[in-house]
């Protein structure tokens, strides 16, 4: 993991999100997600390792992870709302973060594809309806969505694989050079 930025939640609260016991002030990220994968913790390290990322950097890790992982490819509106995703991560503006969500909507929250979606319409922007007062979106909303994607896309296709496969995931985050890394 890249050095920590000075605008690194603190490490007590990357904790708190990601359901672990808090550790001391001195010791890195990187070494908080080592123990993790050492005691074989996949899920809370997924936790961990998305809120060390900005709300962009997030989806993109979590497309990666959908795009690479050894699983079935998208058909039909999950195939959609990842297409979805991808046009936003290529360009990110309202309108496409908009049709993200109607992606998702048709995709559903059961896929990963369909949460990924979501996600992104979760990353920023108002959530209520365009001639609605704005709504700014819940604080880490588009994280838990993110590591949800990752989650889901883990253990639905080949759950006799799933420790294999959550450790592929997590070193997509620790090695991919993502832009918005807080860590």
């Amino acid at each position: 993991m890249a050095k920590q930025a000075e605008d690194q939640l603190p490490i007590a609260e990357l904790c708190k999100l990601a359901g672990i016991e808090p550790v001391g002030d001195d010791i890195a990220p990187a070494q908080v997600l080592t123990r993790l994968i050492k005691e074989e913790r996949f899920p809370e390290a997924l936790r961990f390792l998305v809120n060390t990322l900005e709300s962009g950097a997030a989806v993109r890790w979590a497309c990666d992870c959908l795009n690479n992982l050894d699983r079935p490819a998208a058909q039909g509106a999950r195939e959609s709302a990842l297409q979805a995703t991808q046009s936003w991560i290529a360009a990110p503006d309202e309108t496409k973060r908009r049709a993200a969500k109607e992606a998702s909507d048709n995709a559903g929250l059961e896929t990963p594809e369909g949460v990924l979606a979501m996600a992104v319409f979760f990353s920023g922007g108002s959530v209520a309806p365009e001639t609605a007062p704005e709504v700014p979106a819940p604080v880490r909303a588009c994280h838990k969505l993110s590591a949800g994607a990752v989650l889901l896309a883990v253990v639905s296709d080949h759950p006799e694989s799933a420790s294999q496969r959550f450790q592929e995931a997590i070193q997509r985050g620790v090695q991919l050079e993502l832009p918005g890394r807080k860590s």
